[in-house]
Formats: C-alpha cells, structure tokens, sequence
C-alpha cells in the first residue's frame, strides 16, 4: 500500500510522491537550511536502500498514514465533484 506526500526536496517541491509504506524505516522531523538560506520544516522518511524522501508533510501525518496503511485500511481521498460540459460547435459564418 502507497502513501501520498507532498515533495519538500528543492528539485521537486510541491510535487506529490507516493511511497510504498513497507519500505519505510524511520521517520524524523527537522528543521533545514537550504543553500539559499532558506530554512523550512521537512519531515524525513527513510527508505533503504532508496534513500531518504523530504516530504513537507506533518510528522504526525506522515505517521497517521503509515498505520493506517499497516492496518490494511485506506485513507478516504477526496473527490471533487466534476462537470461535463458539451461542446458546441462555432459558427464562423454569422450569415
């Protein structure tokens, strides 16, 4: 089962990323100083042998995700309602 976070990592901030919560290892929340001096709150998820993700997700989120997932539940998403419009075709020649 996937968790959905929100890419922190300056390459990709704002990006969603979703990682395998088996493969999560440990978590951490820190405070960072990018190299434009910049300092923001990340959370870390570590996933050997991939690496570490930033994630700009509460701690508490993060954790809530995971064992929910561990649990073999799903988070409900939520849908935003959607429209369908058809097309109508323009007439160019007003005559």
């Amino acid at each position: 089962m996937y968790i959905k976070l929100t890419n922190a990592a300056p390459a990709h901030k704002g990006t969603p990323v979703s990682i395998r919560q088996d493969l999560v290892l440990s978590v951490h929340h820190n405070s960072v100083v990018r190299e434009d001096g910049t300092i923001e709150n990340v959370t870390f998820l570590h996933c050997p042998p991939h690496g570490t993700w930033e994630t700009q997700d509460s701690f508490d989120s993060v954790i809530a995700q995971l064992n929910i997932a561990a649990a073999g539940r799903t988070m409900t998403p939520t849908v935003e309602s959607t429209t369908t419009i058809q097309a109508t075709k323009v007439n160019a020649d007003p005559a």
